[in-house]
């Protein structure tokens, strides 16, 4: 499993949240009023609502806001009426996608979720069409900077709890458990002081599909981009991976077995790693052949121009092939370039002769 993936994408996700907080404080509140009328207002009573409770804080929603939620729902003039509606289908080439929802109005976000897979050239299913590829399982991320206990310590702790497995990754722990375990191991975690960056339960695919072309990258991504702008959708599950090609991570998607986000800023650092080489090379091309480069990186950011004469300076006449010699044809049409060229700020001269080197500094008026 690709632990470093789902720790980037749920860190991607959080910073995502600070611009849409109005969502997920929105979705939060809803799943407030659902554990409250399902389990009563007092937490020490209710699981649900203690892990709804977690959840909320771990998104740093404020502590008024719970309790104004929690007192709203066990209100007996509440009208808030919501319901849970799991919505299955296929993306491009077979992407299983599962979509969880709360909702007032189950007509319009079926019609809502229906578009979606539409408009991505995708299809809703019947409910269980694809929900057997997937493992419901109790998931719980630990962001390895922020905790202080040993690995063989925290999986002893975790286990003890109730946990059934214990993963270690690059930059996370991850703990995975029963549904109905994760608010028992959960609680066992945090009286053990350990700071936990996500918790729920979440569908892990037993396989993954990886799309190559274009057009399905496009419309997997336009599926997940309209699901994600819906109100009514809590989650989305999904087994699409792609090694190559990263998109950016909705707010509530869980993009289980890769992180797009976090591959499209290593694809952009790869990037500009492979554009810098290829430059120092061109330079030092420049440099081997002509003894010329551009000087771009002084404090005034001044584009200077270098230019080598090295010994003779052989134009009519060849020079004897023991001699250290400059080529006319190499001199004149840098010179051309450089008057022709308005971004060029100065030109650099070294003169090297047998014993002596000059430097002649030109800055240019234009």
């Amino acid at each position: 499993m690709s632990g470093h993936s789902k720790f980037a994408n749920i860190k991607h996700k959080k910073e995502k949240n600070d611009a849409k907080k109005g969502k997920i404080f929105t979705i939060i509140g809803r799943e407030i009023v659902m554990a409250v009328k399902a389990g009563g207002p007092d937490p020490n009573n209710n699981g649900k609502l203690r892990d709804v409770i977690a959840k909320a804080k771990a998104n740093n929603m404020p502590n008024d806001t719970i309790e104004r939620g929690i007192k709203k729902a066990a209100g007996a003039d509440s009208a808030d009426s919501y319901e849970k509606a799991v919505y299955e289908g296929y993306g491009p080439n077979g992407v299983a996608i599962i979509v969880e929802t709360l909702t007032d109005n189950k007509n319009r976000t079926a019609s809502n979720v229906r578009n979606a897979f539409t408009k991505g050239n995708g299809s809703i299913g019947t409910q269980g069409c694809v929900s057997y590829m997937f493992d419901q399982k109790g998931q719980i991320i630990i962001d390895k900077e922020e905790c202080e206990m040993d690995a063989d310590e925290l999986m002893m702790t975790a286990l003890d709890a109730g946990a059934e497995d214990f993963n270690e990754e690059e930059d996370s722990y991850e703990v995975l458990t029963a549904p109905d375990d994760l608010g028992a191991v959960r609680e066992a975690l945090e009286a053990a002081g350990v700071p936990l960056l996500e918790a729920q339960v979440a569908m892990i695919p037993q396989t993954t599909v990886e799309l190559t072309d274009e057009k399905s990258l496009k419309d997997i991504q336009r599926i997940l981009d309209l699901l994600d702008d819906d109100d009514d959708v809590t989650d989305v599950w999904h087994n699409w991976t792609n090694n190559l090609i990263r998109f950016a991570d909705t707010t509530s998607i869980r993009l289980c077995g890769g992180i797009f986000m976090q591959q499209r800023e290593d694809n952009e650092a790869e990037s500009e790693k492979k554009e810098s080489v290829e430059k120092e090379e061109q330079q030092n091309k420049q440099i081997r052949d002509m003894g010329q480069v551009i000087l771009n990186e002084n404090s005034n950011k001044y584009k200077v121009e270098l230019l080598t004469i090295i010994g003779e300076v052989e134009g009519h006449e060849s020079a004897p092939s023991h001699s250290k010699t400059t080529k006319y044809e190499h001199v004149l049409p840098k010179l051309a370039m450089i008057e022709d060229d308005k971004s060029v700020d100065g030109l650099l001269v070294l003169l090297n002769t047998v014993a002596v080197t000059w430097k002649l500094v030109l800055p240019l008026q234009r």
